[in-house]
This record gives structure tokens, C-alpha cells and sequence, in this order.
């Protein structure tokens, strides 16, 4: 079920701040509910993500000062068995980019553009695992691809999840992602001179048995 972390994934690498590939001339409008559709789970999920309670964040850093921020529009499904999920567990996620939140007005009108996220050309990241293993006593890795900007990367994602007696999960991860590995980040925002390389991503999704 915590497929959605990596999905998450996926989508605060993106924040990373970097710079994009093919120019865009203006910046992306959000996504609909259609276009962030997930199709490529093997089932349907089990799992029902309480998007109001759950949250795709980042943390990096500019000019040497840590800044955090957030995806405001992303869909996920997940099917898991926490019980075995190596035989029973999967994650798709998908990310609008142009709805990344990074805290200020100058980084969010300047993440979609062309030497960032290109989200006019890229609108969405995604993440697809279905590779899910235990480490340990409500603990789990999420082994997977993540997109963005074209370029595929394995990313394992590590979290914790728990279970209340009602059935409601609660799963929390991070992963630490190089915004180069992507391409994030050109011309002057190439090296960490301004931003850092290294983008944490930090998920905490909630959710309950669908159905």
C-alpha cells in the first residue's frame, strides 16, 4: 500500500530544481484527474489513499539554506499485502509537476519552465515498483522506476507502515535523489553553486482497504 510513498517519490525529485531540455514558451496548466490516471497496476488496488491527510513533499537547498515544499495534485494506486508483500505489492504513481509548491513565489514560477522541470514538454514524474520487500517489522522497500523529464532511474524507497485496529495504514519514507541524475538544473543552476544537488523526498500517505 505504501507504493504511494515511491510514487512520491517520484515527484519531489522533481523539486530538485534543475534545468529542463526542450524549450517551453509558457508555463503548463495542472493536469485533470484523467490525464493523472494510474492503468498500469496489474489489478485493482486495495488500498485507498486519504488524499487529505497524505502529502508528496521535498526538502533541498538554495544558497546554502534548507527550503521544503510540497506536489499539490498527484494520483496513485496501490495494491499490498503488508503481510506478503513480495508476492502482493505494487505502486504506480503519478506527479503534476506544474503543481509543485516550493515555498516561494520566484521558485514556484520558475520551477515548470524550460531550465527546471520543462513541464510543458514533461507535464508528470511517475514511479512504478513491483518489487516490495520487508526489512524488518514494519518495515518495507519499495524497489522501482522513477520518470522525469524522460529519464528513468531505479530509486529504492525505504518506509515504515503501520496498521491501526480499524485497518487504517499510515506509511512514512524518504529518499534522497541527485537532481543531475535527472537533468534538473542548467546553465547556471548546472552545479551547487545555488542549489544543491541532493533533493530529499518525503512521503506520508494514509490510507484504508478499498472496498
Amino acid at each position: 500500500m505504501f507504493r504511494s510513498l515511491l510514487i512520491a517519490s517520484s515527484a519531489l525529485v522533481l523539486v530538485s530544481c534543475g534545468s529542463g531540455e526542450e524549450a517551453a514558451e509558457a508555463p503548463a496548466t495542472e493536469l485533470s484527474e484523467a490525464e493523472l490516471a494510474t492503468a498500469g497496476l496489474s489489478g485493482a488496488p486495495n488500498w485507498e489513499i486519504d488524499r487529505g491527510a497524505s502529502r508528496i513533499g521535498f526538502r533541498a537547498t538554495q544558497n546554502g539554506n534548507s527550503f521544503e515544499g510540497s506536489f499539490g495534485r498527484w494520483n496513485a494506486g496501490i495494491i499490498l499485502n503488508p503481510e506478503a508483500p513480495e508476492e502482493e505489492g505494487e505502486i504506480e504513481a503519478v506527479i503534476d509537476l506544474s503543481s509543485a509548491d516550493a515555498g516561494t513565489s520566484e521558485r514556484n514560477e520558475a520551477l515548470p519552465q524550460e531550465g527546471w522541470f520543462n513541464a510543458a514538454v514533461h507535464p508528470t514524474a511517475t514511479f512504478r515498483s513491483a518489487d516490495i520487500s520487508s526489512t524488518g517489522e514494519g518495515s518495507y522497500v519499495a524497489d522501482g522506476t522513477l520518470t522525469i523529464k524522460g529519464v528513468n532511474r531505479d530509486v529504492s524507497m525505504p518506509f515504515t507502515l503501520t496498521i491501526d485496529e480499524a485497518g487504517r495504514a499510515v506509511a512514512d519514507g524518504s529518499v534522497m535523489l541527485n537532481r543531475s541524475d535527472f537533468g534538473i538544473g542548467q546553465g547556471e543552476f548546472e552545479d551547487d553553486r545555488w542549489v544543491g544537488y541532493e533533493v530529499e523526498v518525503l512521503l506520508h500517505m494514509e490510507a484504508t482497504p478499498a472496498g
